[in-house]
């Protein structure tokens, strides 16, 4: 019965039909009958009807409704350390989120403020030490046994000049 149809006269009845993902389903109804009968209308209703329902299932509503009724009215001890666990989780949640909001950031505060003294401490202390020229310079300090791939090769990559000072006369 289906011999009269070309294979390329199947597949433009299904495209002029279907489009997208039916297309294989209509080429698989229309294979055994020719190209002037209409495809199977019901079964194909049937189909979207049964998808559409399958989905409206799957939505979180219908879903949360079903289990709820076939949820057990008694407390089980396993639904009682369920519920505990999550007042404890939502009490422990709420003392972090206090810490986090009202504690940390007066510490943070008070942290800066003190390294802030201790910088400008340690920056008095070396304005009163003597220039970094007249300073002894140890052997063991600036040791170079070849130079540096950077800059003039004396200075290492962190040289800072107000702090760092290598006399080349002054070294082995």
């Amino acid at each position: 019965m289906g011999s009269d149809l070309t294979p390329v006269n199947r597949a433009q009845l299904c495209v002029q039909k279907r489009s997208g993902p039916i297309l294989q389903s209509c080429y698989l109804h229309v294979v055994d009958r020719p190209i002037d009968t209409p495809p199977h209308r019901p079964t194909m209703i049937a189909q979207r009807l049964t998808l559409r329902a399958a989905a409206q299932l799957r939505t979180p509503a219908v879903r949360s409704t079903v289990q709820r009724r076939f949820a057990s009215s008694t407390e089980t001890a396993f639904s009682a350390e369920r519920r505990h666990v999550k007042e404890h989780a939502g009490e422990s949640t709420q003392l972090w989120r206090k810490i986090s909001l009202y504690g940390v950031p007066p510490v943070i505060l008070l942290a800066g403020l003190n390294a802030y003294n201790l910088w400008n401490e340690h920056w008095e202390h070396w304005a009163h030490m003597p220039p970094l020229e007249e300073r002894t310079e140890y052997p063991y300090q600036n040791i170079r046994v070849k130079n540096f791939t950077w800059g003039d090769g004396d200075k290492t990559i962190f040289w800072n000049s107000a702090v760092n000072y290598h006399n080349k006369d002054k070294s082995a």
